[in-house]
């Protein structure tokens, strides 16, 4: 075999001995001399770049260092195998049962690699004459014009599936190009041509394996019930919008149940309202020939708030799913980093004793005017000489986050800094020992703040309400033009011009002849004495806002003995000239979303904020005025409307007395509901004034309530901005004592009229069996009412409910309208069907106590125990018990539902979850939901038989009147009953459970005694 000469020994070697070859003269060099093994000069000729040169002593080039090279190698292969041992361990960590192949790991970062340049297009239809090239490139020029490919890099890929083209695989020069295609992709979404052509990367095997494995994963869980696939988001960001196809066509979004659905649906459903999310789209999105349209689009949005509105429009390209199109209201307010609040705190006792010394006497004087200005201007100085101002600079921190807390904070942040500088093992177990512990001291320090505002109301419902409130609260609406409002004092503006148009403005001078039916004593003058004004002050809520006037309503009810006095003579003789302070006639109006487009100022309903002085004027006279009502029986037995001791529970529970009654004798029943249009906006002041002095309303009292009625302005308020003043053309005063009291007066004629009928305010219903009375006969009378006294009838709301299965479904008209028949309807917050169960009630009870729950748990993730009870109590139980005696449940899939709901609830955190749901009851100090309904079932019995509902005892009980019998004196008859509807009404129902209360519990003087004495026997 032929030998060479080694140029560094100069001894010659045959040609299998280990040599190195200088890539500079081709001459050879003995591995033994370089002192390389030979395995490391394999490694060397397999893995070194071609930048990496070796060079003998006798080139004239430069030469690299032997050790330079020997440490080149070493550090080659030490990073190779530490990149393979920590890939290994990854793979381990993360419980990979596949055997770890490192050719196939590196054969894929090639793959990844060499697709990088690639994208791939979907969608794009093959054109008559014209090349994929063509189409590739006219899409690219929408894209970004700078994107060009040639025809060789453009690839039709796939197989064809029914009539979808095959992918376009598109392989750009640069990795840089594709990039750009992919950031600059959503572009063509606004493109009338190219819409439905979308791009993504080109994927490897794997990585389309990867995926396919999670989906199928996800299906599997959801298949098999796993109830932790919940949303999650950041409670500090919680506007979230998520839309999509989500393909459950069987959820019937509008009616909110679950019948006929999946499984997977059923738990979409529950995860939506576990994480307070709420789906809009209410009309199918997509449609095809010879199938039913269906709803498969969501929205989806954790505030309702942030969409105005939403349409859903034609289709785009060839989509078999309409366009969905929403309009949001994301409003951004520029907050300083510091805010600056200047606080008083009042000593009310000295002003009290300073008052109390004042000589009022120089107000005998002076008119209703002057009386008003010198009295305000007399307890304005006494506020300013006896209060004290405080500048405090408010942080955006919470509350519970002290000074100690806040070095903690920065001390925190100072951890991470040294971390950051050197990323050693030790730092970072420092960091996160520290981090974790600060994120305990902070679930603390906030349970120990919630558990010290438990008994200061004030602090804790602004507390609450600060997580729970909308952020959008009013928007900037369109004006008449329909354009947006720029500014808040615009909107306030437009509101306000949108209130007034509820006016009536037609009104007739001519007045309607109006004979009542009998003579009245008459009622012409009140005495204002110090006595009645105090114990109307005495009664001020502390904490209501003050009205225009500004003046508080804690200092009226602090200093109620010193200042009972001069309101006394302020009111004798604002009564006595017929007039009132001017300050007395004006309000501000908040206004408060109903329904419907948020931008549409004609969906807001005004809450006026009248002068407190003026409110206790009106009380008093509220009183007299009522007296005189009972005394001459102006009152209709049927109004429940802002009268003591009747309330939305007795109209309901009255109207099914009577309803579960007929149908319990086999006759049917026609409920028609009324809705009059504004109603308290629209009555003419004169029509009010003229019936008010045929029911013997004259003299003094008349000449002030026309003062009351008469130059009334009001302006709106809209994020601190306030509109220009409006003047008030009609209607009673909203927001007032009196005015509900006038409508009554108003509308009483048209109910004595009524045969059969329930009112709350202007909600009226008629029912009877239409076999034996035409109720037609009684809607024309209501019509002919309404015309002629001028409150118009919205009949788009009015409609009917026919119960009964022999009911003849007579067709009802209100001036030649037909009324809509429904299977059910909400009557004063209340779902009533036509069969009188109470199912969807339970559904939509529910559904709002566990949304609320949901929302509270989200942003009170560790609350302590007192805090879960106060606010379970306050926000999520209300809920469940509004109204219950009326539609309490009686079907056992119903009463578990309620249950539930606080089942949900008392395992609010970790530590209840561990005890059984009776011991979470006793922790809590809360009964469950049955004995709950049992006490408001005694509660109701209970104020029928001691007369506290007046006027409507006679029509729910039948008491035995026997001395001979056991118990109590108010034991109610035993009621025979052929339906279940009936079996459960108030009375049947709760039949033993009254009866068998002692004596001394039924014989308590009020209710609050009676609630005391039952909770004792529980």
């Amino acid at each position: 075999m032929a030998e060479f000469n080694c140029c560094h020994c100069f001894k010659s070697v045959s040609r299998d001995t280990p040599i190195v070859v200088c890539d500079g003269c081709s001459l050879n060099i003995h591995c033994r001399c370089l002192k390389i093994s030979e395995n490391e000069i394999a490694f060397i000729s397999q893995s070194r770049s071609p930048n990496i040169k070796l060079f003998c002593n006798r080139c004239n080039v430069t030469i690299t260092a032997i050790s330079e090279i020997k440490k080149l190698v070493n550090d080659i292969k030490s990073s190779f195998d530490e990149r393979l041992s920590k890939l290994e361990s990854l793979i381990i960590n993360n419980n990979t049962s596949q055997a770890i192949n490192r050719e196939e790991i590196i054969a894929e970062s090639v793959d990844r690699s060499a697709r990088a340049c690639n994208v791939i297009m979907y969608n794009v239809k093959p054109v008559a004459n014209k090349q994929d090239v063509d189409v590739v490139n006219d899409v690219l020029e929408v894209i970004d014009p700078s994107l060009v490919i040639g025809p060789e890099n453009v690839f039709r890929v796939g197989k064809t599936v029914g009539d979808k083209p095959r992918l376009l695989k598109l392989q750009f020069k640069t990795q840089q190009m594709a990039r750009l295609c992919l950031k600059k992709k959503t572009s063509l979404l606004q493109h009338p041509q190219f819409a439905h052509i979308t791009i993504s990367d080109d994927k490897t095997p794997g990585q389309l394996k990867h995926l396919n494995n999670l989906r199928d994963e996800l299906k599997r869980r959801l298949d098999v019930g796993e109830k932790d696939l919940t949303i999650k988001y950041v409670n500090h960001y919680p506007n979230l919008i998520i839309m999509g196809d989500f393909n459950f066509p069987c959820i019937d979004w509008s009616a909110k149940n679950t019948t006929g659905q999946t499984i997977i649906e059923k738990q979409f459903s529950e995860l939506l309202l576990e994480n307070n999310l709420s789906q809009i789209v209410t009309e199918p999105t997509r449609f095809r020939s010879q199938q039913r349209p269906s709803l498969l689009d969501l929205v989806i949005l954790s505030d309702v708030n942030l969409v105005s509105s939403l349409n859903v429009s034609n289709p785009v390209g060839t989509s078999d799913h309409s366009k969905i199109e929403i309009e949001l209201q994301i409003m951004i307010y520029s907050e300083p980093n510091a805010r600056i609040k200047t606080t008083s705190i009042v000593d009310y006792t000295r002003i009290d004793e300073s008052l109390l010394t004042y000589d009022w006497n120089g107000l005998d004087s002076l008119n209703a005017e002057e009386q008003w200005k010198h009295f305000k201007s007399i307890l304005q100085t006494c506020i300013t000489t006896n209060s004290r101002l405080f500048t405090n600079r408010l942080r955006k921190d919470k509350p519970w986050i002290n000074h100690h807390m806040l070095d903690k904070i920065k001390y925190k942040a100072k951890l991470w800094k040294k971390f950051k500088r050197k990323p050693t093992e030790d730092n970072f177990s420092a960091y996160k020992r520290f981090s974790n512990q600060l994120k305990s001291d902070l679930q603390i320090a906030r349970c120990n703040y919630e558990n010290s505002i438990l008994n200061k109301p004030k602090l804790f419902y602004s507390h609450v309400r600060k997580f729970i409130s909308s952020r959008v609260s009013v928007p900037l609406v369109r004006n008449a033009s329909g354009l947006l409002c720029s500014d808040h004092t615009e909107t306030a503006n437009t509101l306000a011009d949108s209130f007034a148009a509820t006016y009536n403005l037609n009104i007739n001078n001519n007045i309607p002849s109006f004979m009542p039916t009998s003579t009245f004593s008459g009622l012409s003058y009140i005495n204002f004495t110090p006595d009645l004004v105090k114990s109307q002050l005495c009664a001020i809520k502390l904490n209501t806002a003050p009205g225009p006037d500004q003046i508080p309503p804690k200092l009226l009810r602090t200093c109620a003995a010193s200042l009972s006095g001069p309101l006394a003579k302020m009111m004798t003789k604002s009564f006595l000239q017929g007039t009132l302070p001017y300050e007395w006639l004006q309000a501000t109006i908040t206004p408060l979303y109903k329904s419907g487009d948020k931008l549409d100022p004609a969906n807001y309903r005004p809450v006026s904020l009248t002068s407190t002085c003026c409110k206790i004027m009106e009380k008093v006279i509220v009183k007299e005025l009522l007296t005189y009502m009972r005394k001459n029986n102006l009152i209709p037995e049927h109004q429940h409307g802002f009268l003591p001791g009747r309330s939305v529970v007795t109209n309901l529970l009255s109207c099914t007395n009577l309803w579960t009654k007929m149908l319990d004798t086999n006759q049917p029943v026609d409920i028609i509901f009324l809705d009059f249009s504004k109603a308290f906006d629209k009555v003419p002041h004169n029509l009010l004034l003229a019936k008010l002095e045929s029911y013997g309303v004259t003299g003094n009292l008349l000449d002030w309530i026309r003062a009351f009625l008469s130059n009334r302005n009001y302006c709106v308020k809209v994020c601190g901005k306030f509109s220009y003043s409006k003047p008030v053309l009609s209607g009673v005063p909203q927001g007032s004592v009196l005015g509900p009291i006038l409508f009554l007066l108003y509308t009483a004629d048209l109910l004595f009229s009524l045969d059969s009928y329930s009112a709350y305010a202007d909600d009226i219903k008629l029912f009877a069996n239409p076999l034996v009375t035409d109720l037609q006969d009684q809607l024309n009378l209501i019509f002919q009412w309404s015309e002629k006294w001028q409150i118009p009838l919205n009949i788009a709301k009015c409609c009917v409910l026919q119960c009964g299965h022999n009911n003849p479904k007579y067709l009802y008209h209100i001036n030649g309208t037909l009324l809509s028949v429904k299977t059910s309807t909400k009557d004063l917050g209340v779902i009533v069907n036509d069969k009188l169960g109470w199912s969807e009630q339970c559904l939509a009870s529910v559904g709002r106590a566990r949304k609320m729950f949901y929302l509270l748990k989200h942003v009170f993730p560790n609350p302590s125990v007192s805090f879960i009870s106060k606010v379970y109590i306050t926000y999520i139980r209300p809920h469940l018990e509004f109204a219950i005696p009326v539609w309490r449940p009686y079907l056992l899939k119903d009463i578990d539902l309620l249950e539930r709901t606080q089942h949900l609830v008392t395992r609010w955190t970790h530590c209840l979850r561990q005890v059984s749901y009776e011991q979470r009851l006793e922790i809590l100090k809360i009964p469950d939901l049955r004995a709950r309904e049992n006490r408001a079932d005694a509660i109701q019995i209970f104020r029928l038989t001691h007369g506290l509902f007046p006027g409507v005892t006679c029509n729910f009980l039948q008491i035995q009147n026997h001395d001979r019998l056991r118990g109590h004196s108010y034991k109610l008859k035993k009621e025979p009953f052929k339906t279940t509807v009936r079996k459960n009404y108030l009375t049947n129902r709760a039949f033993d459970i009254w009866n068998g209360l002692p004596d001394n519990v039924v014989a308590a003087v009020t209710v609050s005694s009676f609630k005391n004495q039952y909770d004792t026997l529980q």
